[in-house]
């Protein structure tokens, strides 16, 4: 079953207004002191996604049973998912599908990290909990300032696989996001760079919807000054609907 990305909450005003009424006139005494948990269930998982993970699993669960169901239920973390664009990283969702764990196992910046090289830390911990090598961050609508460092060294320290295939994405494609790396100190330095060690594992990098600006010292595009540097032959690059600009060297070099 492919996305459907309109599909949600959907009630209209009007008719959670009826309902409210209706469970009013059932014995609440009115509506001047009903209790928010008979709000409907459409209304409360849009109030509880706005309070974020840490407020919902922390405090708002603790409330009740029904807060906890609501809690974990998985029509909120569907929400949550796709408030951070990380149901658009996934092609195909099938019946029962886990939104929780997509959400753990998808790292969004900056609203569960503060930069994309701490996002790709968490690398290991996924493949630990999982056979599958793929890895995904989705970037809000941002710019983003940092140098992306991709080794294969440590790629291999963090599993045993003889692929690994990492995903960075604008959490909203029709939006995008922005990486810019600006250095007047070093020479030749790239903006995303690839790297492979003597190991004949690959790599895969995939960048979708994405803004690459690139300036450092230098005009040697051999040592690095380039916007993307892929350098290997099991390293590999995929894009998709994206741009790259470098003020001093090239905007993609292949090694």
């Amino acid at each position: 079953m492919m996305i459907d990305h309109s599909d949600g909450p959907s009630r209209s005003l009007q008719q959670c207004s009826n309902s409210l009424q209706q469970r009013a006139e059932d014995g609440n005494n009115g509506l001047g002191c009903f209790h928010l948990i008979y709000l409907p269930s459409e209304v409360l998982i849009l109030m509880l996604s706005c309070l974020g993970i840490q407020e919902c699993e922390s405090s708002v669960k603790l409330v009740s049973k029904a807060f906890r169901a609501l809690c974990d239920s998985q029509s909120l973390w569907r929400e949550h998912c796709q408030q951070t664009g990380k149901l658009n990283s996934q092609q195909f969702i099938c019946h029962n599908f886990d939104y929780k764990r997509l959400y753990y196992t998808t790292p969004c910046v900056p609203i569960d990290f503060t930069s994309i090289d701490e996002a790709l830390k968490q690398y290991p911990n996924v493949c630990h909990k999982s056979t599958n090598s793929s890895f995904t961050i989705t970037l809000m609508p941002g710019v983003y300032q940092e140098r992306i460092q991709i080794k294969h060294t440590e790629m291999r320290k963090r599993g045993q696989m003889d692929h690994y295939n990492i995903q960075i994405c604008a959490a909203f494609p029709e939006i995008g996001a922005a990486i810019i790396h600006y250095n007047e100190e070093n020479m030749n330095l790239p903006c995303i760079s690839l790297q492979q060690s003597r190991s004949g594992e690959r790599v895969s990098l995939t960048l979708k919807h994405l803004h690459v600006l690139h300036f450092t010292k230098g005009n040697d595009i051999w040592s690095g000054n380039c916007a993307l540097q892929v350098d290997g032959v099991n390293m590999t690059a995929i894009m998709t609907a994206c741009s790259f600009q470098s003020d001093s060297g090239r905007g993609v070099g292949k090694f």
